[in-house]
C-alpha cells in the first residue's frame, strides 16, 4: 500500500502537467502575425478553374483614381521593394502630384470580419468567408490604419479566429503606412482559398494573371476583366460604395 501511494505522489504531477499542456498550452499561445504571414507566403496557386466570390473592389471611385502599383508573381520594385522577390498579393495605391496618398478601404465581399497587427503587414484586416460547401475564402488587406473599433482582434488563427459578420461594401479602414509599407500609403490586398477539409490555405491572384505588373496583362481598376480567369462576381467590378441595392 506503502508502494503505491508513492507511486500516486510520483505519477499525478506529471499527468497534471501533461493535461495542462494539452488543455492551455495551445489554445492560450498567442496569435503571432509575424509567423502567420512567414508561413501564409510560401503557398500560392494557379486553379483551372474558380468560383466568383468578390463583389466590388475594396476602394470606392476616387480621383485621383486608385491603382495597381504592383502585380502578385514578383515585385518591380515600384514602392522601394527589392525587384524580382516574390510578391503574392495586389497593391493598390492612389498618387496626386507624385505624392502617394491615404485612402478608404472596403471589404471586398461578405464575411467575417476581424483585425490584427505585426512587423510585417502592420496594422490589417482579414474577410472569412465559409460560406461555400468545400470551399472556403479570406481577403487580407494590409498597411491600414483607422479601423473601427467594432471589428474584433484574432484570438488564433484565421479559423479559429472570431469576428464580426460584415456585408461587401463595408469600410474597414485607411489605406496608410503602417507595418513594413516603407513610408508609402498604400493598400497590400490578398486572396486565399481554404479546403474546408485539410484547412489548407492557398493565395491566388484576384485577377487571374500570376505574373508582375510590368508584363502589362493587368486590367486598371474600372477597366474590363472580360478573358481573365478572376475572382469578382462580373467583368465590370463595382467599386465600393456603389454596389447595387438588393431585394
Amino acid at each position: 500500500m506503502k508502494k503505491f501511494g508513492i507511486l500516486l505522489v510520483l505519477v499525478l504531477p506529471a499527468v497534471s502537467i501533461i493535461l495542462l499542456f494539452f488543455t492551455t498550452g495551445v489554445s492560450s499561445r498567442p496569435f503571432n502575425a509575424d509567423e502567420f504571414s512567414a508561413n501564409l507566403s510560401r503557398i500560392w496557386v494557379q486553379p483551372k478553374t474558380i468560383e466568383p466570390v468578390l463583389k466590388n473592389y475594396p476602394f470606392p471611385l476616387l480621383s485621383p483614381a486608385v491603382t495597381i502599383a504592383e502585380g502578385f508573381e514578383a515585385y518591380d520594385g515600384t514602392l522601394h521593394d527589392t525587384p524580382g522577390d516574390f510578391h503574392w498579393a495586389i497593391d493598390y495605391v492612389q498618387t496626386a502630384g507624385g505624392a502617394f496618398l491615404e485612402f478608404p478601404v472596403f471589404s471586398a465581399h461578405d464575411g467575417v470580419v476581424f483585425q490584427g497587427e505585426g512587423n510585417m503587414w502592420g496594422k490589417f484586416v482579414v474577410v472569412k468567408d465559409r460560406s461555400k460547401i468545400s470551399q472556403g475564402y479570406n481577403t487580407l488587406y494590409s498597411h491600414l490604419d483607422s479601423i473601427p473599433t467594432r471589428i474584433p482582434f484574432m484570438q488564433f488563427d484565421i479559423n479559429g479566429s472570431n469576428g464580426v459578420l460584415l456585408p461587401a461594401g463595408s469600410y474597414i479602414g485607411q489605406a496608410s503606412t503602417t507595418g513594413n509599407a516603407k513610408g508609402i500609403p498604400q493598400l497590400h490586398f490578398e486572396f486565399h482559398t481554404v479546403d474546408l477539409k485539410t484547412g489548407a490555405t492557398l493565395r491566388g491572384d484576384p485577377y487571374g494573371v500570376y505574373q508582375r505588373l510590368s508584363s502589362g496583362f493587368y486590367p486598371q481598376p474600372g477597366d474590363s476583366l472580360e478573358g481573365l480567369l478572376h475572382y469578382w462576381e462580373t467583368d465590370n467590378p463595382f467599386f465600393a460604395g456603389s454596389l447595387p441595392e438588393t431585394k
